[in-house]
């Protein structure tokens, strides 16, 4: 059952560009995009937080990579 689901939300979620965030969200990013060829790392996967998002909250620190 979960590999129809996963095949599922492949196919669905990929004409969206949903599909990266969702491998992201289950941890499997890395694992799936390397054996397509991607260089990818886990560091790759943070984006950086906006200048502006920083101003509103001085709390907020820059993701390292």
């Amino acid at each position: 059952m979960a590999l129809a689901i996963e095949h599922e939300r492949r196919t669905e979620l990929s004409f969206e560009f949903h599909r990266f965030f969702d491998l992201v969200r289950t941890g499997r990013a890395v694992e799936v995009l390397k054996a397509k060829g991607f260089n990818i790392t886990e560091s790759k996967l943070h984006f950086p937080i906006p200048q502006s998002a920083i101003d509103v909250n001085p709390k907020l620190t820059q993701n390292t990579y």
